[in-house]
């Protein structure tokens, strides 16, 4: 017996109840198989699980198999992306990456490793900074600074650790002299990046620009010129040398007194770069995301930008040597850290995958590579392993 024929108000229910069907089970099917590919393992079993629920239940409403079974197939597609994101996160980290006891619960953790050899984590929950003196094996808390979005820069000339936040109008500055944290105002905006040449502390501001002070109490100018900055580094052997980027690039050879535009046919590949400077005159400007990545490099003795292969597209942070600029660590979301010893020509994975490494930091003295996991749930904390050339 012949069905009647649907209505036009019919045909637009059915319509409608399809398109909710792909917005809110194929999208997240897709999306979920995606995360799982990069390691994108909390997301993946969360969109997931979402998805299975939302295709269980949209199935249970139809009737017959024929109508069923696509949603039966995607509900197995979910299942199985949920299986396989449980199972990665069960499993030992690869690499030979251990979690810093007493770290497990350190929300957007960030790095900085001083001139003397203190390790500093500052979070923003706890809310506080975490000091050690003995590679991380015990830390104390020095309190302050919150409440995320963390740029750090350490002062050797004044004994300072400087802390810009994303969000409110102030630096933190821990002087560790007196063992006390001190503030001053700043222009508002989101603190992108600080480098400290000689006297003067630079601030990367996105919008605001590059801001300047030669000071703690003289408060902040502008740069000319420079009215959109995600990324300022000065070289780590050369205090003269700075390197800030935005929209456009300048370098600048004597301590920021002066800048010089910078031209690069890459450079509008760029929304929001960051920025990384190495011994030996090496430079890298870089901006990683879910689908694609970019890393440019500029040698000693040469005038433009390179592009190199990247090893993961979600670039979160690059580290450059202090002494071999060639040395590069690179941090990703997701699909681990990476080693290069020829700027980025070629790479090796040293594990760690699963992870978004939003900062890094390499102790040479006691031979260790230190990661800090800005997830947003599992596996958050510091992370450690030897460092060697092998995985």
């Amino acid at each position: 017996m012949l069905s009647p024929p649907r209505s036009a108000g019919e045909q637009r229910l059915g319509a409608l109840y399809w398109l909710k069907v792909i917005v809110w089970v194929v999208l997240p099917a897709a999306f979920g198989a995606l995360c799982l590919y990069k390691r994108l393992l909390g997301p993946a079993a969360l969109v997931g699980a979402i998805g299975l629920g939302l295709g269980l239940r949209f199935g249970l409403r139809l009737q017959g198999w024929r109508r069923r079974s696509p949603l039966l197939v995607l509900c197995l597609l979910l299942l199985a992306v949920v299986s396989a994101s449980l199972w990665l996160l069960a499993r030992p980290l690869p690499g030979g990456w251990q979690r810093l006891p007493g770290t497990a619960g350190w929300s957007d953790p960030t790095l900085l490793l001083t001139g003397d050899g203190v390790l500093v984590v500052v979070t923003s929950g706890p809310k506080g900074s975490f000091w050690s003196d003995d590679g991380g094996k015990v830390f104390r808390s020095h309190g302050l600074p919150g409440p995320f979005g963390f740029a750090l820069a350490d002062d050797a000339r004044r004994g300072w650790v400087w802390v810009g936040t994303a969000q409110g109008e102030l630096l933190s500055m821990y002087d560790r002299g007196r063992g006390r944290w001190l503030q001053m105002s700043r222009p508002a905006g989101h603190v992108w990046g600080l480098a400290l040449s000689e006297d003067r502390v630079f601030v990367a501001l996105g919008l605001s620009g590059l801001q300047v002070t030669r000071d703690a109490v003289a408060g902040f100018r502008d740069v000319p010129g420079i009215d959109h900055c995600t990324g300022v580094a000065v070289a780590p052997d050369d205090e003269t040398r700075l390197l800030a980027v935005g929209r456009a690039w300048f370098s600048s050879t004597d301590g920021g007194q002066r800048w010089t535009r910078l031209r690069s046919p890459l450079q509008p590949r760029f929304a929001h770069p960051g920025v990384a400077l190495g011994g030996g005159g090496w430079s890298y400007v870089y901006e990683g995301g879910l689908l694609r990545g970019i890393l440019v490099a500029m040698g000693p003795g040469t005038t433009g930008f390179v592009q190199r292969p990247l090893p993961a597209s979600g670039v979160r942070v690059v580290l450059a040597d202090p002494d071999d600029g060639r040395e590069l660590w690179l941090g990703s979301w997701g699909q681990g850290v990476f080693h290069s010893k020829d700027s980025g020509q070629h790479w090796q994975n040293v594990g760690l995958q699963s992870i978004e490494v939003g900062s890094l930091a390499v102790d040479r003295h006691r031979r260790r590579i230190f990661a800090a996991s800005s997830n947003l749930a599992l596996r958050r904390g510091v992370y450690v392993r030897p460092l060697s050339d092998g995985p």
